[in-house]
């Protein structure tokens, strides 16, 4: 297979895709999704209204500090307590690396 039809093969797959995923409501992609996967979405935009940052902003700056899926991990913590505490261990995350308790 040359280069021309790969690039068109794999634009039909992911344009297929894209078609699929429109067809998803709010509800059903939500039956799929879990439930670390809700809240880690519902953490990272609390988080990013608490420090007045754009949502991607927040998420490339997690990324660089290697914390994310820490972040992810910790759902059995964070979800059960107030959400100031995980504001508050991430911010030591990002400041130090370490959890603050």
């Amino acid at each position: 297979m040359n280069n021309a039809m790969l690039y068109i093969s794999s634009f039909t797959l992911i344009d297929c895709y894209n078609r699929i995923i429109m067809y998803f409501t709010k509800l059903e992609a939500n039956k799929i999704m879990s439930d670390e996967l809700k809240f880690f979405i519902f953490l990272i935009e609390q988080y990013a209204n608490y420090k007045n940052e754009p949502t991607g902003d927040i998420l490339r700056a997690w990324e660089e500090k290697n914390i994310t899926k820490t972040i992810y991990e910790n759902y059995p913590h964070y979800h059960t307590e107030r959400i100031e505490n995980a504001f508050e261990d991430i911010d030591s995350l990002m400041s130090t690396g370490k959890p603050a308790w």
